[in-house]
C-alpha cells in the first residue's frame, strides 16, 4: 500500500483509539464521581430521618411535661383552696407578704401549647436543596471535559451535604438538650405535686406552721411549674 495512503488511516485509527480512550477514562471518572455522591447522599438522608425520628420523640416529652403542669396546677388550686379555708377562720394566720393567692392560681400560661416552647428549644431541618448526581454525557474529549466538570460539582455538592450534617448535628444537640430538661421539669413537678398532696392530707387549717408549709410547697410547685424549658433569652414561645 503506498505510504500516503497509510498515513491518514494510521492517524485515524490513532484517533478512535485515543478517543474511545478518552471516552473510557472519562466513563470512570463520572462513575467514581456518582458513587461517592451516591453515599454521601444515602448518609445525609438517613441522618436526617434519624433527626425527625428524635425530634418526633422529643415532641412526646414535651407533651408529657405539658400534662404534668396540668396536673401540677390541679394540685396547686388544692392547696389555695386549703389556705382560704385557713384565712376564713382566722385572716392573719399567713400575711398576703407570704403569698398572693391570685399570682398563685393565675392561669395564662399553663394551657399553652406545649410544642411553641419546642420550636422556640429548636429549629425543623428539612430535607431540600440537595440536587442528584450529574447525569453521563458526551463522548470523547468532549466527554472528558464534561466529567472534570462533574467531578468538581460532584465534590462542590457533597461539601453542601457535609454543611447540611453538621447543622443537623447542631440541631440534634439542640434537641438532646430541650429533652433532657423536660424530663427534668417533668419530674420535678411531680415529687413538689407528691409531696403537696401528701402534706395536705395531714395539715390543719388551723395551725398556722401547717399553712406556711402548704404555702411554701405550692409556691414551690407553681415555680416549677412556670419554669421555660429553655433560658428566656432564647425562649420565644413563653414570652
Amino acid at each position: 500500500m503506498p505510504l500516503p495512503l497509510l498515513i491518514p488511516i494510521g492517524i485515524g485509527i490513532a484517533s478512535v483509539v485515543t478517543g474511545g480512550g478518552l471516552a473510557l477514562g472519562a466513563h470512570g471518572k463520572i462513575k467514581k464521581a456518582k458513587a461517592e455522591y451516591q453515599a454521601a447522599y444515602d448518609n445525609y438522608k438517613a441522618k436526617h430521618q434519624h433527626y425527625k425520628s428524635y425530634h418526633a420523640g422529643t415532641e412526646r416529652h414535651f407533651q408529657r411535661l405539658g400534662q404534668t403542669r396540668v396536673l401540677g396546677m390541679e394540685a396547686v388550686r388544692e392547696a389555695i383552696d386549703f389556705i382560704r379555708r385557713a384565712k376564713l377562720v382566722n385572716p392573719n394566720i399567713i400575711s398576703n407578704d407570704e403569698v398572693n393567692l391570685e399570682d398563685l392560681e393565675r392561669l395564662d400560661q399553663i394551657y399553652e401549647d406545649i410544642l411553641k416552647e419546642l420550636a422556640g428549644a429548636v429549629g425543623s431541618v428539612g430535607l431540600g436543596g440537595i440536587f442528584a448526581a450529574p447525569a453521563l454525557i458526551a463522548f470523547g474529549v468532549f466527554r472528558q471535559v464534561k466529567a472534570d466538570k462533574v467531578q468538581k460539582e460532584v465534590a462542590e455538592k457533597i461539601q453542601r451535604l457535609r454543611v447540611e450534617e453538621a447543622k443537623l448535628d447542631r440541631e440534634q444537640a439542640k434537641l438532646q438538650a430541650a429533652r433532657q430538661r423536660s424530663d427534668e421539669l417533668t419530674t420535678t413537678i411531680r415529687k413538689l405535686m407528691e409531696r403537696l398532696r401528701a402534706a395536705l392530707q395531714n395539715a390543719d387549717s388551723g395551725m398556722p406552721e401547717d399553712v406556711y408549709r402548704i404555702v411554701q410547697i405550692a409556691k414551690a410547685l407553681r415555680a416549677a411549674i412556670d419554669e421555660p424549658v429553655t433560658p428566656p433569652d432564647t425562649n420565644n414561645a413563653r414570652r
